[in-house]
Order: C-alpha cells, then sequence, then structure tokens
C-alpha cells in the first residue's frame, strides 16, 4: 500500500468532533478561544488538532504566538470539514426525527435574519417539513425579553465576549471590527462620526466604551435599528461602525488599529426552552448545523 492510500484510509476514519473542533479552532483562531467555545481546555484542543494533523498526514496551521494561522491544507480541509459537518447534521435530522410536527417559535437579530436564517431555514425545511416555524426578528435585548417570558422557544442573541452571564450555549465567534468605506475619510475626522444601532447593542456599547477608554473623541452621527442602514452610511462615508468581521463586502475596509481603538470579540448564544419539545430540539438542531459553517 503506498503513502498516498494509506493517508486516504487514515482521512476516512475522522469523526466529527475531531472536524468540529479543527473548525472551531479555524473560527475563533487561537487554541484557548475555541476550548472556551466547547468547554475543552486548551491542551485538550490542542491534543485533538494534533491527532488531526497526524491522521491528515500535514500540518494544518502556522502558530504565530498565540494564535493560530490556516495554512494552504488546512484551508482546503475547512472547506470539506464545513461540508462534511452540515451533511451529518441533515442525515442525522432526516433519519432521527423525520416524522416531527409542531410549531416553534424562533428570535434572532435582524443582522442575522439576512445572514444565516436563509441557511437554518433551508436545513429546517429539507429535514422537518411538517414543523410550522415562526420567526421574529429585532434586537437581542428584545429577543431575550420574549423568550424569557416564554414568547419564543429557540433564540440567538449577541453577548460580548467577555459578558459573564451564562446564556445559553456558544454557537459563533467572531471579531468586532472598525469598518469604513474603502480609502474613505471618516476615520480620521475629529470627532470621529459613528454609525450604531440601537442603545441596548453589545456592539454599540462597545464601541463607545473603546472609544471611552482610549480617549477617543466620536459624536453618534447615525442610529439605525438595521444594520442595512449602518452599511450604507458606511458606503457614504458618512460614519465608520463597529460591525463583525464577516460583514466586510465591496466598497468596505475594516479601519487600522492604529487609528481607532481595538474592539472585543463578541459571541453568539442559542437560547432553548429547558422544557423544549421534538420540534423545538429539531429546530436547535437545525440552527446548530447552519451555524457549523459560519455566517
Amino acid at each position: 500500500m503506498n503513502a498516498e492510500v494509506s493517508r486516504y484510509n487514515s482521512a476516512q476514519a475522522l469523526d466529527a468532533d475531531a472536524l468540529r473542533t479543527f473548525v472551531t479552532v479555524c473560527e475563533t483562531g487561537s487554541f484557548r478561544s475555541a476550548g472556551a467555545v466547547v468547554h475543552r481546555s486548551p491542551a485538550a484542543i490542542s491534543g485533538r488538532i494534533a491527532k488531526l494533523e497526524r491522521q491528515i498526514g500535514r500540518p494544518l496551521f502556522e502558530r504565530r504566538g498565540r494564535r493560530v494561522h490556516l495554512n494552504e491544507d488546512g484551508t482546503a480541509l475547512l472547506s470539506y470539514a464545513r461540508r462534511m459537518l452540515s451533511l451529518n447534521g441533515e442525515i442525522a435530522a432526516r433519519f432521527g426525527t423525520r416524522q416531527t410536527a409542531g410549531q416553534v417559535r424562533f428570535g434572532a437579530p435582524d443582522d442575522y435574519g439576512t445572514r444565516w436564517l436563509p441557511a437554518i431555514l433551508k436545513t429546517f425545511a429539507r429535514t422537518y417539513p411538517a414543523i410550522e416555524v415562526s420567526v421574529v426578528l429585532g434586537p437581542s435585548s428584545d429577543i431575550m425579553a420574549a423568550f424569557n417570558s416564554e414568547k419564543l422557544d429557540v433564540g440567538l442573541v449577541t453577548l460580548a465576549n467577555n459578558d459573564p452571564r451564562p446564556l445559553g450555549t456558544t454557537v459563533h465567534h467572531e471579531r468586532l471590527v472598525w469598518i469604513g468605506a474603502a480609502s474613505g475619510s471618516a476615520a480620521y475626522q475629529v470627532p470621529v462620526p459613528l454609525a450604531l444601532a440601537h442603545e441596548t447593542c453589545a456592539w454599540r456599547q462597545a464601541a463607545i466604551d473603546a472609544c471611552n477608554a482610549a480617549g477617543c473623541a466620536y459624536r453618534v452621527a447615525m442610529t439605525s435599528e438595521h444594520s442595512a442602514g449602518q452599511v450604507a452610511a458606511l458606503a457614504a462615508d458618512f460614519a465608520v461602525a463597529p460591525l463583525p468581521e464577516s460583514m466586510l463586502g465591496s466598497g468596505l475596509e475594516a479601519i487600522d488599529a492604529d487609528v481607532l481603538p481595538a474592539l472585543p470579540d463578541y459571541t453568539v448564544r442559542l437560547v432553548v426552552r429547558s422544557d423544549a419539545e421534538a420540534a423545538v430540539r429539531a429546530l436547535e438542531n437545525s440552527v446548530k448545523v447552519a451555524l457549523s459553517g459560519g455566517p
């Protein structure tokens, strides 16, 4: 048996947990951050990645201090891993509870509605066609209030990465960055104009706290209930905004750290009723499957 065949056979033995750990490390950028998401020690994460690299037969990361960066092979595996996790979830859902019926009430912030809701509903509809879904989009504070008052069964909420509240399960972790128009001037104005969300938004508070801590003069130039409004302000070079790194797009760019103060990472938590019936657990699974591939 030659080396290529041997490598292929060992790769076939990869399990979903190993791939899920790998994807989590990729998304968080470090073993320590990944460990916090999956509730394992950094040493356990490192050992699992080392085992995965032995099975693949190649290194997957470049280590730079405490952070890790994908090499070429790691980038290729990440695409396969996300597809495999998504497919595994669909198979489990399709053949495990295909007769499940009922109603589920789901809530999420509006920007998740545009980024993630299509993938969530696509996965859910294929595997649970008999379940009716009611969707509410709004600020995380409103979603949490509706969940606590039992008006929602499943919800996604945004929290600062250092928020100590033990709410739900972390399903996504991402950098919060300052974003502005490509080659724009708004970031260099004094005071710097900010396009922010509502007053209860974790990203708004993170931006204000960072500016205050750094002594950076700012003014609120625009308030929008929807991230689309903020993006419009950025594209016009009217202001800059604190947004997830994944929202960078054509005509926009991240502002250098030496121009504006650094922002904290944030997490997305999934909250589910503790007495959830099968239909609710079905949607919970579909949300986890959809988010395993990232936004």
